[in-house]
């Protein structure tokens, strides 16, 4: 009996219980804290090598980029990874770890750069000014976009326009088919691809007489459009060239073919460059991930015949 209370044993050993998990947790939050202080001390050190071997431009960069949200989501997933290894929490490190490992490859601009380059090499060769002289080229939508003036311009792959631009310019056609509409249109401010085409070739003193429009919601549909166009026209033995970007020319080339169309290929906008050192060897990029989730749609759609 204590104070006229008869002792329950469970009782203590439940509050110890209590006491010593709260214990636990309050070390493992501190552990969490020191750790992350130790986690920023090691990136310190790391930018004032980076400083003493690159120079103050790399350091910039790499924290530009460690600022942009791929960056800070890398840097998450490696943090989470060292702690699911500190707490062994195995199942949960592969997890972190996995989602690390595709983000850092497929973020990484070496590898990007060599699964363009895997698309794109077929093409290097193709000069512009040494194609010859071509009936209608058909310039596929995509490279161009409208801003919320309601103005047309040239998006991240706006080449494919300057090149059919400079192929009438040079005398290598007399029309060129601007393709292309959007599959989600929300607003008739928002023009579609092939507007947007007209509208920049305009702008580059294309003439109004030399441009002609067709729709298609993608590649597949374009050829098919392009090939009842040249029926419709009576043009059955023209000759026809196809610009878009080198890496999407491949499944530009297959898809036509299967139309019964056989094009010139012309190539525009390419991803490949030559190598240059920077962050983005080691810290992931939206621009690298965004290039090499293009190649590998474009690989995936040879695979079945896309």
């Amino acid at each position: 009996m204590l104070f006229g209370k008869k002792k329950n044993w469970d009782d203590v050993y439940d509050e110890d219980y209590a006491k010593r998990t709260e214990r636990r947790e309050r070390l493992r939050g501190s552990v969490i804290w020191f750790q992350l202080a130790a986690f920023f001390v090691v990136g310190a050190i790391g930018l004032g090598a980076i400083a003493l071997f690159f120079g103050r431009t790399m350091v910039e960069k790499v924290l530009t980029e460690l600022a942009a949200p791929v960056g800070l989501v890398w840097m998450f997933l490696l943090f989470q990874t060292y702690l699911a290894l500190l707490f062994r929490q195995g199942g949960f490190a592969i997890l972190t770890i996995a989602c690390w490992l595709l983000l850092t490859i497929f973020g990484n601009s070496y590898v990007a750069n060599q699964l363009a380059c895997g698309l794109e090499e077929p093409h290097f060769q193709t000069e512009l000014n040494r194609l010859p002289e071509l009936d209608v080229v058909f310039l596929l939508g995509g490279g161009t976009d409208t801003n919320r003036q309601g103005r047309a311009q040239a998006g991240i792959s706006g080449d494919r326009v300057v090149a059919a631009a400079s192929l009438y310019h040079n005398q290598k056609t007399k029309l060129i088919v601007c393709t292309g509409e959007q599959s989600f249109r929300t607003t008739q401010a928002d023009l579609d691809p092939h507007e947007e085409a007209y509208s920049i070739l305009r702008s580059l003193e294309v003439p109004e007489e030399a441009i002609a429009m067709l729709r298609g919601k993608n590649t597949s549909e374009e050829m098919h459009h392009a090939r009842l166009f040249l029926e419709q026209q009576k043009m059955p033995d023209a000759k026809i060239g196809i610009v878009t970007s080198a890496w999407h020319l491949n499944r530009a080339g297959r898809l036509a073919k299967n139309n019964g169309l056989d094009p010139v290929l012309i190539p525009a906008d390419f991803r490949s460059k030559y190598f240059t050192n920077g962050p983005n060897l080691v810290i992931p990029s939206a621009y690298h991930l965004d290039t090499s989730a293009r190649c590998i749609k474009e690989h995936l759609a040879a695979i079945i015949g896309r």
